[in-house]
């Protein structure tokens, strides 16, 4: 394993080494750039209950004839800064390459993609951005509107690497082999009769840990074949994804689907909305999920998300209210209103009802 470890890092060097050094001679400047924000958090059920956080990131980008660097450092409170992505674009005449950690995101559907299966959720934000990922990802582009896409992770990155409040169980983790590595295809098309599908195929592991048996828990493999589409029928946007997903040791598949639209009238109100059948080994959850946005004063805007549990009839709602101080600089008044007595949105949801005030700014 040491020996596959060590080849692994050689060749992803090398591949940057040489890059580097055939295309520095055309560099250009290095961009420095970022986001800060700092929020502050008001339980509903509890006034007391007042949290905050500070979070910044740092984005440093450098082109250099067909190649560029991005490079990215995120720090939440005082944790500290941490990497975040860290990735070498090459950029050839019939393809791309990119080599390094990042994120890479699948699907056509709004918020909940159900063929998005190679980056792992971050279990502390689920709605948010997924954890990145060591990989050679690189598209090829067999003519004006069809395409391939590889990608390679020889290491696998978990969302959990323990079974929350059980200390006493051993996780498992697959060892880093050639074997164990993940991997995944897309077949895509482009502008084919004023749509864009694609068939994809992933090869890994699940994100989190199963009790595989008394005191021991571990990831089990799993394949998916999925499929996605986006068209437009007039003004009116729409796209479908389904994902069929087959766990080792599992006899029964799981099939999970989406269909979905939107629409902009003249006046700029922007109305999605999308029926989603999740299938988990639980069983499956029929999800309504909508957004309702608008800006205003040219500068300001209001949106509204919201998610119902067809089964359940839980539901969350989610204002906001931007407002636009200065350039760059935002002010920020939301809502997360949950209705969720029986659990069934904790996978996207960890904390309760609040008001949340935040301050954007980028530079």
């Amino acid at each position: 394993m040491a020996k596959w470890q060590a080849l692994q890092r050689s060749l992803i060097a090398i591949s940057l080494g040489t890059l580097l050094c055939t295309s520095s001679v055309l560099a250009a400047p290095l961009t420095i750039g970022g986001e800060l924000s700092t929020a502050i958090e008001l339980a509903t059920a509890d006034p007391n209950a007042i949290s905050g956080s500070t979070s910044i990131k740092l984005n440093f980008d450098q082109a250099a004839g067909p190649a560029a660097i991005h490079g990215s450092v995120v720090g939440v409170d005082e944790r500290g800064l941490t990497l975040d992505e860290a990735y070498l674009d090459y950029f050839g005449s019939n393809y791309d390459l990119r080599v390094g950690q990042q994120r890479i995101v699948w699907g056509t559907a709004l918020e909940v993609n159900p063929t998005d299966m190679i980056n792992p959720i971050n279990i502390t934000d689920p709605p948010g951005d997924k954890l990145p990922v060591m990989a050679v990802n690189s598209t090829y582009y067999l003519n004006d509107w069809l395409q391939v896409t590889g990608v390679y992770l020889p290491h696998f990155k978990p969302a959990l690497e323990a079974i929350p409040n059980q200390p006493k169980i051993e996780v498992v983790r697959p060892e880093s082999t050639l074997e164990n590595s993940e991997y995944a295809v897309k077949l895509k098309a482009v502008g084919v009769q004023g749509a864009d599908f694609s068939v994809s195929y992933f090869s890994g592991w699940e994100d989190t840990p199963t009790l595989l048996s008394p005191g021991q828990a571990g990831y089990r493999n799993q394949q998916m074949i999925g499929a996605d589409l986006a068209t437009a029928v007039g003004d009116v946007g729409l796209w479908a994804e389904a994902a069929l997903t087959q766990v080792s040791g599992v006899d029964k598949n799981r099939l999970s689907w989406i269909v979905g639209g939107d629409y902009r009238w003249s006046n700029g109100l922007y109305l999605a909305a999308q029926y989603a059948q999740m299938e988990e080994m639980a069983g499956k959850t029929d999800l309504i999920v909508g957004a309702l946005e608008q800006t205003f004063a040219g500068i300001h805007s209001w949106k509204i998300g919201a998610l119902y549990n067809v089964d359940t009839q839980a539901y969350a709602l989610m204002p906001e209210l931007t407002i636009s101080l200065a350039d760059s600089t935002n002010l920020i008044l939301g809502a997360k209103l949950l209705e969720n007595s029986d659990q069934s949105l904790q996978l996207l949801w960890r904390t309760p009802s609040q008001l949340i005030a935040k301050l954007e700014m980028s530079f």
